[in-house]
């Protein structure tokens, strides 16, 4: 699905409550994500919380690490052991077309192989859900593609994936498409 609309309607804030990051803002009603219950600022678990992966704007990748320590510590985080991560980075790697380059320093990486990156980060963690703020927004028309492939593929490994865009292409490459302003649900 995507959720596109102007600077500062909210799509980003919508991300971080749906990832736990930052409490959800209802006067009335709730917000429901799966088995999490948001309601008035806190979050209320019904069960085990679900994983959810979250590739920022902007890569975030340690520049002083190589590609592959980088994209395992996301399966790290998601509670993996140290060589079931790296199996998981190693075949997360592959799906973004990366593997080739497992061993180089990040901070050899284009902008749009560090977005990669990122993605194949979320990957490598198994996520049921997968959020993604803006993947493409700060990369040119080629890399753009590059990078929506590479979030196609997580489609593939059976993960849910919610895109924030101000990418006609991606937006029109998803199933789904909202549209918010001003904090509210515009257009479905």
């Amino acid at each position: 699905m995507a959720i596109t609309g102007p600077s500062g309607s909210g799509k980003t804030s919508l991300l971080s409550v749906l990832a736990g990051l930052m409490p959800a803002r209802v006067r009335k009603g709730t917000v429901h994500q799966g088995l999490v219950q948001l309601r008035r600022g806190s979050l209320y678990y019904s069960a085990k919380p679900p994983r959810v992966a979250v590739i920022p704007q902007h890569a975030n990748v340690l520049l002083s690490r190589s590609v592959v320590d980088n994209v395992k510590l996301g399966a790290i985080a998601g509670g993996m052991s140290g060589s079931d991560a790296a199996l998981a980075a190693i075949e997360a790697l592959g799906v973004v077309g990366l593997r080739d380059k497992e061993r180089q320093p990040a901070v050899q990486l284009s902008g749009g192989e560090r977005q990669r990156v990122a993605i194949a980060r979320a990957l490598s963690m198994k996520s049921v859900f997968i959020l993604a703020d803006e993947p493409t927004g700060n990369l040119d028309a080629a890399t753009s593609g590059d990078v929506l492939r590479a979030l196609q593929a997580t489609l593939s490994w059976g993960a849910g994936l919610l895109v924030v865009t101000h990418d006609t292409d991606i937006a029109s490459g998803c199933e789904r498409r909202a549209k918010i302003s001003s904090g509210r649900l515009v257009e479905y």
